[in-house]
């Protein structure tokens, strides 16, 4: 009668790419296999080490493949992870019983590192700037090789009049923690100067920590500058009057003082036109996370709850410069004003350092680095068989893509 098997050689493991491993035993008899009987099933088995439990095995094994014995002796295990150890057993089994080979050690091939983050540049002085960087979040291979670039920037002139200030493009922003401004007092302070041509923007919003019920905002609606606070119940817009209803987006220099004492809002522009307006019950603002922003809110920011009208939150980033930030810490007989100090941030994304300045004058137009991209809604341009497009354009590259607009349902392109 057949008795249980004895033997069978541990399997040959070979890559196939940096996600897959083909793993390849022997079926003939004495050459691999001591069936003693008749094969009924070979099984592909993955070895994984447990640290969680410490009543079950250390190793387990996992059945990933099942075949017959007329079946190739092969199988290709795939979805594993870059540059990774994984150990592979096979079974044999007859009527009588299953035997396990010996593990044998496949090693996946490397892949490119993913999870690369910017690096983080620190001026030393005039002439030199401090580089470090993270490394990658998956390495997806043997140790790597940095290689620090400098990019040959497009148009960029070092020698470009600036004046002392913060730069914002539109799409950057600041994070500050919660007690850059002071919490739980019934007072509030700040003040600024700014220039944009831009007729709406986000310049500074703070959340308070806790129940979140303290909001405050400086930002421009159609060229108008407003103070929202909302001093624990409803969110109110202060602007200013008896300026004739002009717009500050003109390029220029001016400044705000925005205070709330109680329940009473006050803005004050360019230390000549006020306005002041008292809070009431209504609804209020609460956004999901504390602390304060200057130039736009993370994308991944979410109100949980927001007014309407001219107290609602403008969205859109601020893009032009900001400088003499600073915030109420005291009130009273002797009022105590702190200065911002920009290296405190907990967060920021595609910023220029306040080191940099801002440029005295600016040309209308996006500029391009020589890396990154603008993406146009669909509606902008409708194709059809006429059309015209215009467009200046100055560079000093030999080569560079200006324009190119693609048809999703269709081959057809224009560059």
């Amino acid at each position: 009668m057949e008795g249980v098997p004895e033997w069978i050689a541990p399997p040959e493991v070979t890559s196939l790419s940096s996600s897959s491993l083909k793993a390849v035993w022997s079926s003939a008899e004495g050459r691999g296999v001591i069936a003693r009987g008749q094969v009924t099933e070979y099984r592909v088995n993955l070895l994984t080490e447990q640290t969680n439990n410490p009543y079950a095995p250390p190793v387990i094994s996992q059945v990933l493949h099942r075949v017959g014995p007329s079946s190739p002796p092969v199988y290709v295990v795939k979805g594993l992870k870059p540059y990774h150890v994984y150990n592979f057993t096979v079974t044999l089994c007859t009527k009588t019983g299953c035997i396990s080979s010996l593990p044998s050690t496949g090693l996946t091939l490397p892949a490119a590192p993913t999870g690369l983050s910017p690096p983080h540049l620190h001026p030393v002085n005039d002439t030199t700037i401090q580089i470090d960087w993270d490394p990658p979040s998956q390495l997806n291979g043997p140790h790597p090789l940095y290689q620090v670039e400098r990019i040959d920037v497009s148009l960029s002139d070092p020698r470009g009049p600036v004046v002392r200030g913060t730069r914002f493009s539109g799409n950057s922003f600041y994070q500050f923690p919660s007690d850059t401004l002071p919490a739980n007092t019934d007072f509030t302070g700040v003040e600024l100067s700014f220039k944009t041509q831009s007729p709406d923007g986000l310049l500074l919003c703070a959340f308070s920590p806790g129940s979140q019920e303290e909001f405050l905002a400086i930002q421009l609606k159609n060229g108008r500058p407003y103070f929202l606070f909302d001093p624990q119940g409803s969110a109110v817009a202060v602007s200013v009057h008896g300026d004739g209803g002009r717009r500050y987006n003109d390029g220029q220099w001016h400044s705000i003082i925005a205070t709330r004492r109680g329940a009473v809002g006050t803005i004050v522009v360019n230390n000549q036109y006020r306005g002041s307006e008292s809070a009431s019950s209504g609804s209020t603002i609460i956004g999901e996370n504390t602390g304060m922003f200057i130039g736009r809110l993370p994308e991944d920011f979410t109100l949980l709850r927001e007014d309407s009208g001219d107290a609602r939150l403008v969205r859109q980033g601020f893009s032009g410069c900001l400088r003499d930030v600073s915030f109420k810490m005291t009130d009273g007989p002797s009022e105590d004003w702190k200065s911002l100090d920009w290296a405190k941030a907990t967060n920021k994304e595609s910023v220029y350092e306040s080191w940099e300045g801002c440029p005295i004058q600016t040309v209308e137009g996006a500029h391009f680095l020589g890396h990154g991209y603008l993406e146009m809604d669909r509606d902008v341009f409708s194709g059809g068989q006429d059309f015209d497009i215009s467009m200046d354009f100055r560079t000093d590259q030999l080569n560079a893509l200006l324009l190119f607009t693609y048809n999703t349902q269709t081959e057809d392109y224009m560059l």
